[in-house]
């Protein structure tokens, strides 16, 4: 596919590595991903205190069927459908269970700009904190790819392969993922 993001030498070898059953070439795999991992999930559920066991679910269902991965240079799409997979599996489970787990302790990550002066950070903040809200509020279709677009930086390309769906279904859900974020934001007055 043009523009998917390929895996360097190094990382190619890493996973074929690991489809042969290398413990350490795993290990390595799970450090260098573990952090794209979390924060993925992080930014579809925020509220959601097992974002390290999800996270964790993910790697174990790597270590399982990475031997059936047909294209080790697609690992890093592989890897963001499993994510995807193991999201939507644990939201209908906890919509089956009918609970809801919330903390309002999570806070947008940010870059600090050693410039801005406190009321710029705090406005950073609560724009990020409100964004991040509009964000869990979308239908799911629309925040899956805007996540994986906006946050996780993938190519239409790759989020094409990580949801299974075409490339203008991908454009489309973007456009009105978005479309639909500035709609909430202006009604809360934020733009």
């Amino acid at each position: 596919m043009e523009g998917t993001l390929r895996l360097k030498g190094t990382e190619f070898e890493l996973v074929r590595q690991c489809q042969q059953g290398e413990r350490q070439a795993f290990n390595r795999l799970v450090m260098q991903y573990q952090n794209l991992v979390y924060t993925f999930l992080y930014r579809l559920a925020p509220h959601w205190e097992d974002i390290d066991d999800l996270a964790q679910e993910v790697f174990v269902r790597v270590y399982h069927s990475v031997k059936r991965l047909q294209d080790c240079s697609q690992f890093k799409s592989w890897l963001h459908r499993i994510a995807v997979n193991v999201y939507l599996d644990e939201q209908r489970r906890r919509k089956k269970q009918q609970k809801r787990i919330v903390s309002n302790d999570h806070i947008l990550e940010h870059q600090v700009d050693p410039n801005e002066n406190p009321a710029q950070h705090l406005e950073r903040q609560e724009l990020g904190k409100c964004l991040q809200d509009a964000i869990e509020r979308l239908p799911e279709e629309f925040k899956l790819a805007i996540v994986l677009r906006e946050i996780q930086e993938l190519s239409y390309d790759e989020i094409a392969v990580v949801l299974e769906t075409s490339i203008g279904t991908v454009r489309s859900r973007i456009f009105r993922g978005r479309k639909l974020l500035q709609r909430m934001l202006k009604k809360e007055g934020v733009c």
